[in-house]
């Protein structure tokens, strides 16, 4: 589980109908310390992201900035 930090919505630049975030959470890895971490994500038009939040995300152990929002992720597939 994450906090999201900030969530900027990137109003002209979407794939397909996904809308693209640049999404900073703040989580502790496993056997890591707590990290505020960014990266670009594609979410639905259905899971609009905001700050404050708390959300579920997948991440790379090897590399925690590898993440993404669990339920967005999910709905992708």
């Amino acid at each position: 589980v994450a906090q999201i930090i900030r969530a900027r919505l990137h109003t002209m630049a979407r794939i397909g109908v996904m809308l693209t975030y640049t999404l900073t959470v703040r989580f502790a890895p496993s056997g890591g310390a707590e990290a505020e971490l960014t990266r670009k994500v594609l979410v639905p038009p259905t899971y609009p992201l905001e700050a404050g939040e708390r959300i579920e995300i997948l991440y790379d152990p090897a590399t925690p900035g590898n993440f993404e929002p669990a339920s967005a992720a999910e709905m992708t597939r």
